[in-house]
């Protein structure tokens, strides 16, 4: 499917830019992390080896080099020289695991410097982009950075700069991506919150966010995906007659014909009015519905209600022949001996 990303590329580089210094920061103490663990289990390592996961969104630990290049635990040739590669070398790996997937393609400028792409043995370029992170550096850069939030402490102190003056620059700073945030509404706070959290963590955040009384639809957060195998007239009932009663709004279904079978043929979804005309469904409710539940492409909510009204029918419940006095109608009936109107 063709699809225009314009407007996704925009809100990326928007929400990138407002995470820009986080995402340095977790890059920065994750290699930081990954150095002292490393130097901690093997003193004479001066690299880690890492290469891209399996579905390439982050790097991952592949082995451990000395400083002549070679690989720590393996003969020259590539053997493994030792009884127990399973003892540390696979600790070792799970211990800097969570700190080498903080490492991603979209931070790449931050840890590039810290790498090299080269192996020292033979000189030449690595395979599939590997790298290897340089401990020595990164331990370097962390006690440089150490020396300069003492240095600055230290001077903060002679100047009298206090506690409470900080405070009020750090809520300055903090607050000022903050209003930014929050200045572009629900969808601006809400893509943050994704952003920051993940959707899993910030599904849970906005549960927990909820209002002691929360919004009727709530109450029928269960039919998503209840539509995916079909429906038949009963299942419209009970289905578009509970969410017209959360929503306000009355939802029907309009068959091809009712005959002695009872309903069949194609079937559309609208809005009806109180003045008795008919809209087009539009929104997410429809693929909300019947989209299947295990797909990520299956959108998580409905939408709000008034998303769902679109553009005039070219017909009105009166022009239905069929009406079961509930939720559903049909453009012929079958059974009765007139022709069908509309």
């Amino acid at each position: 499917m063709n699809t225009d990303t314009t407007e996704i590329d925009a809100r990326l580089a928007q929400l990138r830019g407002k995470h820009q210094q986080l995402d340095r920061r977790i890059a920065v103490l994750s290699m930081v992390a990954i150095a002292r663990n490393v130097r901690a289990a093997l003193p004479e390592a001066q690299t880690v080896a890492l290469t891209w996961s399996d579905d390439g969104s982050c790097l991952i630990p592949d082995g451990y080099h000395s400083a002549s290049g070679h690989r720590i635990g393996y003969m020259p040739k590539g053997a493994w020289a030792g009884d127990d590669r399973n003892s540390w070398e696979h600790d070792l790996d799970q211990a800097i695991m969570p700190y080498c997937t903080n490492l991603e393609e979209l931070n790449e400028s931050v840890w590039e410097p810290f790498t090299t792409d080269h192996n020292p043995l033979s000189g030449e370029l690595l395979d599939n982009g590997d790298r290897r992170l340089k401990i020595e550096q990164v331990l370097a850069e962390a006690e440089r950075e150490t020396a300069d939030v003492k240095s600055f402490t230290d001077w903060a102190e002679v100047v009298g700069i206090t506690c409470e003056d900080l405070d009020e620059l750090i809520y300055d700073v903090v607050a000022s991506q903050a209003s930014d945030i929050n200045n572009g509404g629900p969808e601006s706070q809400i893509e943050y919150l994704i952003g920051f959290c993940g959707v899993v963590e910030a599904r849970a955040l906005l549960v927990d966010c909820q209002p002691e009384s929360p919004h009727p639809l709530y109450s029928v957060s269960d039919l998503r995906g209840s539509m995916a195998e079909g429906y038949d007239d009963r299942a419209v009932n009970t289905i578009l007659g509970r969410i017209s009663e959360a929503s306000g709004l009355r939802l029907v279904c309009v068959w091809d014909l009712y005959d002695e079978a009872g309903v069949g043929g194609n079937s559309q979804f609208y809005v009806a009015t109180e003045e008795g005309r008919l809209h087009k469904l539009v929104g997410d409710l429809w693929r909300w519905l019947n989209g299947d539940p295990d797909d990520p492409d299956t959108p998580h909510f409905p939408g709000a209600p008034s998303s769902w009204i679109g553009p005039l029918a070219d017909k009105t419940p009166d022009d239905l022949p069929y009406d079961d006095g509930f939720c559903n109608y049909a453009i012929v009936d079958e059974t009765q001996s007139q022709p069908s109107r509309g």
